[in-house]
Formats: C-alpha cells, structure tokens, sequence
C-alpha cells in the first residue's frame, strides 16, 4: 500500500470580509437585506416582463412556422430569451418556469434548422410557459405542472431521438 501524505490545510484571508467590514456605517446584515429587498422588487415585475418576453418567443416561432429562412437567428433569438427566463424564474418565485424554460433552451441549444414538428414543439413550450405565468403556477406541485413537464420531456425526446 501506498504512503500517505499528511494533509496540508491553507487558511486563506477573507479579504471580501475586510472590506465590507470597513464599509462606514453598512452592516454586512444590511446589505444582506437590501440585496433581498431587490430581489423582492425584480420578483414583483417578473410577470409583466416574462409576459412580453413570451410574446416575443411566439412571434419568432410564428416566424419559423410561416417558413423564414435562414432559420438560425431566429432559434439563436429563441433560445437567449429562454435563457433569459430560465435564469430569472427561481429567483422571482417561479421555479417551474425555470423548468420548463430551461427545457426550451436544450431543445433549441445549436439547432440551426426546425422541422415543423419541431416548430410546433417550440411553440408547445412558449405556451405552456404562458399557461403557467397566467395561472400564477410557481412550481410542480400540482399535477397538471407535472404533466405539462413530463409532456413536453417526453415529446422533446421522441423528436430528438428520430
């Protein structure tokens, strides 16, 4: 058997820690609760802007379906607003759309040409996407949320394995 060496542990200096500390007259524990009172405040305008952010997605994929071409900007287009509401929903409250946004994006991620099958699937996530934002469903608790993920999971891997 081998030799072990002893471990060695390196205790490095919190220099973050210094500087907030020397901060005039801000606590760590304030700033700590004003960074979550705007978190709070993004979370209250979430609905609005995701709304428009969907509409946006539709409108592209409309596009796709009406046959634009070269298709590739409009999935790139595509999957940068999924981007942008995937990484938006946990933080606002919405952890479903995460999901499902997040879905979106690895179904679209490098595709440069869409059948209509796949259009169609693209438009099936932003209105689910639109389902859950207007029914105010934050996660998959229920059991609609979790047939509506299972569904597109299901229907994303079937047209990705032909």
């Amino acid at each position: 058997m081998g030799q072990y060496k002893p471990t060695v542990t390196i205790n490095r200096p919190n220099f973050l820690a210094r500087k907030v500390d020397r901060l005039p007259g801000v606590s760590a524990d304030a700033l700590i609760a004003r960074a979550n009172s705007m978190v709070g405040e993004e979370a209250a305008g979430f609905v609005d802007w995701v709304e428009s952010d969907l509409e946006t997605l539709r409108m592209f994929a409309r596009k796709l379906a009406e046959g634009a071409t070269p298709q590739a900007p409009h999935i790139a287009r595509i999957f940068r607003g999924a981007a942008d509401i995937r990484d938006q929903g946990t933080v606002c409250g919405y952890p479903l759309v995460t999901r499902v946004a997040g879905l979106l994006c690895n179904f679209v991620d490098r595709a440069e040409h869409l059948d209509a099958r796949e259009i169609a699937l693209v438009e099936a996530h932003v209105d689910t996407l639109l389902t859950i934002i207007a029914g105010r469903i934050k996660n998959d608790r229920t059991e609609l949320a979790r047939k509506l993920v299972t569904d597109l999971e299901t229907a994303g891997a079937k047209l990705r394995g032909k």
